[in-house]
């Protein structure tokens, strides 16, 4: 998630920081692992201990792709939850060099169920 959301210049829809992880875990050959379940987890924890946060939504109308003059990219796929149709949701990473990510991403790893390394331990306080 970090490095996605440092390349996409620091904000991004986790919908598409999913299917990037996809893709990475497919091209480094590994069967499919990530749930959207399990992302939608991470991206909470990431909120919630503030690596993360929500920036803005766009409009329902732009969403819908029904606003006068808004041009939709060829890209553009509506995200189909019928469950909660709502605008996406764009969140801005807060510091790409915070040293929780760390522990974050394995965190992830493990849930999903990727072998992760130890911890180094912490250095002894001065």
């Amino acid at each position: 998630m970090r490095d996605h959301l440092v390349t996409a210049g620091g904000m991004d829809y986790p919908q598409a920081m999913f299917k990037a992880y996809k893709a990475h875990l497919k091209a480094e050959g590994l069967k499919d692992g990530c749930s959207r379940a399990s992302w939608s987890r991470y991206i909470w924890l990431a909120n919630r201990i503030g690596l993360i946060e929500f920036d803005h939504a766009e409009a329902p109308t732009y969403w819908n792709a029904i606003a006068d003059g808004v041009e939709v990219s060829a890209d553009y796929v509506r995200e189909s939850r019928p469950q909660a149709p709502s605008p996406r949701h764009y969140y801005r990473i807060l510091d790409p060099n915070d040293p929780r990510w760390i522990r974050l991403e394995a965190s992830y790893r493990e849930s999903i169920g990727f072998q992760v390394p130890p911890a180094m331990p912490r250095p002894a306080p001065k």
